[in-house]
C-alpha cells in the first residue's frame, strides 16, 4: 500500500518563496525582450534614459542655431556679431502606462513555454503600442508640411507618392540643410502601397534576391522607408502647420506620412517595462501588472531647426 509522508512546513514556505521570487523576474525579462521587438517608432528615436540614472523627472536638451554665413571683411569696418537665440527642449517624464491580467494557476502557465510566451508578448505589445502612439502624437504636433500627390509642384496622381512628390520632399528637406540620408520616411498604408509603382523604390519583392543587403531594401532617395498602420490617414494637421513654401494649410487636411530626421524624436524611461505578480487567495490566481514610466518629445524648433515634416495633400481629408 502506498503511503505519503507529511511535507514539512519549512519546505512549503520555501517553495512559495521561490515561486514569488522566480516568476516576476522571469516575466520581467520576457516582457522587456518582447517590448523591444514590438516597437517601431522607437527605432528612429534617440534614447535619453541614461540622463535619468541619478533621478529626476525632466531632461534639458540644449539646441543651437547655425552661425551666420561667411561675410566679406571690409577694411576699417567692424565685425558684425550675429545674435543667437538658443533654446532648450525638455523631455518630461510624465507618462505612466500599464497593462494587467489575472491568471489562474500561474505555475501551470510558467511550465508551458507556449502559453507563457503568449501572455508575455500580449502584455509587451500593449505597452509598445501605447509607447509608439505617444511618439506618433509628438510627430503629429509638427508645424512643417510638404505637399504631395496632385498638388505637388508637378502633379502626381492623387494620394500617391509619385516621382514628382518625392522630388519635392527631397527639395524641402535639403532646403533646411538636412541630409535626406539621415531621415526616415514613415508612411501609412495608402502612401506606402503607392511606392511599389516607383522603380526607384527598391523592395525585396522586386529583386527576387534572397541575399540582398538589408541596407539597400526599402530605401527611397537614400531615405529608409518605414510602414506603420498607426498612421491611419485620419488625423488632421495642427492649426499652425504650413507647407514647405510657408503657405497656410487647410486644417481639415490629414497626414498621410512623415519625413523624420533621426534626431527629431527623443524619449526617456525612468522605469522600463517591469512586471510584478501577487497571489490572490480569493480568486486562487496570480494578478500580473506590467508598467513603464517615460516621456517623449519632438525635438525641433520650427523657426530654424526643422526636423519633422508631415506629408499632406490639398483637399485630401482621408488617406
Amino acid at each position: 500500500m502506498a503511503t505519503t509522508g507529511p511535507i514539512p512546513a519549512a519546505d512549503i514556505m520555501l517553495k512559495t518563496s521561490e515561486l514569488d521570487v522566480f516568476i516576476p523576474e522571469l516575466w520581467a525579462d520576457s516582457i522587456r525582450a518582447s517590448f523591444k521587438k514590438q516597437l517601431k517608432l522607437a527605432s528612429i528615436s534617440t534614447d535619453y534614459s541614461a540622463a535619468f540614472s541619478g533621478g529626476g523627472d525632466k531632461v534639458h536638451i540644449p539646441t543651437y542655431q547655425d552661425v551666420a554665413d561667411a561675410a566679406t571683411k571690409a577694411e576699417g569696418t567692424p565685425v558684425n556679431y550675429a545674435v543667437r537665440d538658443e533654446v532648450a527642449l525638455n523631455i518630461e517624464i510624465n507618462r505612466h502606462k500599464y497593462t494587467s491580467c489575472m491568471i489562474d494557476d500561474l505555475p501551470v502557465v510558467q511550465s508551458s513555454n507556449e502559453l507563457f510566451s503568449g501572455y508575455a508578448d500580449s502584455m509587451a505589445y500593449k505597452l509598445a503600442l501605447a509607447f509608439d502612439a505617444n511618439l506618433l502624437a509628438e510627430m503629429q504636433s509638427t508645424d512643417n508640411g510638404i505637399l504631395i500627390g496632385s498638388t505637388a509642384s508637378a502633379a502626381d496622381t492623387a494620394e500617391t507618392l509619385g516621382v514628382n512628390s518625392v522630388t519635392d520632399i527631397w527639395t524641402a528637406v535639403t532646403a533646411q540643410n538636412v541630409n535626406p540620408a539621415e531621415c526616415v520616411m514613415v508612411l501609412g498604408n495608402k502612401l506606402y502601397s503607392s511606392l511599389f509603382l516607383l522603380d526607384d523604390f527598391i523592395h525585396i519583392s522586386k529583386t527576387g534576391a534572397s541575399d540582398l543587403g538589408t541596407g539597400v531594401v526599402g530605401t527611397l532617395m537614400d531615405m529608409p522607408v518605414l510602414h506603420t498602420t498607426a498612421i491611419t490617414g485620419a488625423v488632421a494637421v495642427v492649426s499652425s502647420l504650413t507647407n514647405a513654401a510657408g503657405g497656410a494649410v487647410d486644417n481639415d487636411e490629414v497626414i498621410g506620412g512623415y519625413v523624420v530626421h533621426k534626431s527629431a524624436l527623443g524619449y526617456a524611461f525612468s522605469k522600463r517595462p517591469t512586471v510584478k505578480a501577487e497571489y490572490d487567495m480569493d480568486y486562487i490566481a496570480h494578478k500580473m501588472v506590467a508598467d513603464s514610466i517615460y516621456g517623449a518629445r519632438l525635438l525641433q524648433n520650427s523657426t530654424y531647426q526643422k526636423k519633422c515634416w508631415a506629408l499632406i495633400e490639398t483637399g485630401v481629408t482621408a488617406f
